[in-house]
């Protein structure tokens, strides 16, 4: 059995940054650097912020007159908070990962920041698929977390 490349040692999981190419619309380009983040790291971001409860609907059994509770996924204010929550885990991600000083001593503060800085969103398009991207994310998830920032 021959080996191409050298075997994973522990030294191989220690915190890291890669560079990351930026080009804008304009065709102007920046690196800004992308830190890869643990499964723990990845896991405390997304449950950090929690998901909606959804709004429920009363169904009454014609024959026993026992009442049925049925969440409403189907609720567009509920649609909404589930697409919010999917942007701020987003923002949480990005102010973990992207190597940007935003002032905030916690993710959500940082992530707070972000918002409140105006960041357009054709980069905060680009840099949530290269976080995505580098946690080994298949491409249509990677394209649907994304696609909380359109």
């Amino acid at each position: 059995m021959s080996s191409k490349g050298n075997r994973l040692s522990l030294a191989d999981f220690e915190p890291r940054t890669v560079d990351f190419e930026v080009v804008s619309p304009t065709s102007e380009s920046k690196v800004v650097g992308i830190k890869l983040l643990t499964d723990t790291e990845f896991d405390a971001l997304m449950k950090s912020v929690p998901d909606p409860e959804p709004p429920y609907l009363f169904s009454k059994n014609k024959e026993t007159g026992a009442v049925k509770k049925i969440p409403d996924l189907d609720d567009p204010g509920y649609k909404a908070a589930v697409a919010e929550a999917g942007r701020e885990r987003t923002y949480r991600l990005l102010a973990a990962a992207v190597d940007i000083p935003f002032p905030g001593d916690t993710f959500a503060q940082k992530a707070k920041s972000m918002r409140e800085t105006g960041i357009p969103s054709w980069l905060l398009l680009k840099l949530a698929r290269a976080v995505y991207s580098m946690m080994g994310l298949e491409t249509a998830e990677v394209e649907q977390r994304a696609e909380t920032f359109r």
